[in-house]
């Protein structure tokens, strides 16, 4: 498989971005329906003299809440998908990487202020590679055993669920390994020697973080 790697401070001052248009009327009408709901409970709170006075509610206000319960549930929920298409679309726009997964993001440098990366160590070198298994079929990802320095990370989905564990705390325990990621509904038989990790039916996000033993005293 070629990787094209990108050597960038990217992900800087974001710009907006597009994502999946189903999940994005999903939020943005979950978003709405949430803000109206609002307004109509705080509208309820003022009407009502006595916060302490109890009161009955309605068949229509006991719905208007659930909605806004849902609608609060439906954005958080959409939270991970979303920021991963942000990360993917900076690759795209910031590098000038252009469409497509199969391409890693390193930087060269510690993060400062200007990097929008969410919750970023600032002592630690970082790349992240998006993967699609989907079209190219199964990929290795090998990660070198431990030694002046150590890659530490882990290999998500699309949601941000984390598939596996990479360096010390992951599978191949900080001795170097061979993570075969395979792509949906793989039928075949991993070789002897790697770490096989199924894909299931979504894109990969695999981010790892690179510390030397010396920033890692501190």
């Amino acid at each position: 498989m070629n990787t094209n790697q990108k050597d960038n401070n990217a992900l800087t001052n974001p710009a907006p971005v597009c994502f999946s248009r189903r999940l994005a009327a999903l939020l943005a009408g979950a978003a709405i329906v949430g803000v109206t709901s609002v307004a109509t409970l705080a509208q309820d709170s003022a009407n009502t003299p006595n916060a302490q006075t109890t009161r009955t509610l309605s068949s229509a206000q006991l719905a208007e809440r659930t909605i806004h319960r849902r609608a609060v549930e439906t954005v958080i929920w959409g939270v991970p998908a979303v920021n991963f298409d942000v990360m993917y679309q900076a690759m795209v726009r910031d590098t000038k990487a252009g469409e497509g997964s199969n391409k890693i993001v390193y930087w060269s440098h510690l993060f400062d202020w200007k990097n929008q990366t969410l919750t970023p160590n600032p002592d630690a070198i970082y790349l992240m590679a998006f993967y699609d298994t989907k079209d190219v079929g199964p990929v290795v990802l090998e990660i070198p055993p431990s030694g002046e320095g150590t890659i530490v990370g882990s290999i998500d989905d699309w949601w941000q669920t984390a598939i596996e564990d990479v360096g010390p705390a992951g599978a191949d325990k900080g001795k170097g390994g061979k993570y075969l990621l395979l792509p949906p509904d793989f039928k075949g038989k991993a070789p002897p020697g790697y770490i096989a990790l199924p894909s299931g039916k979504l894109p990969r996000l695999c981010a790892t973080a690179l510390q030397s033993k010396e920033r890692q005293r501190y």
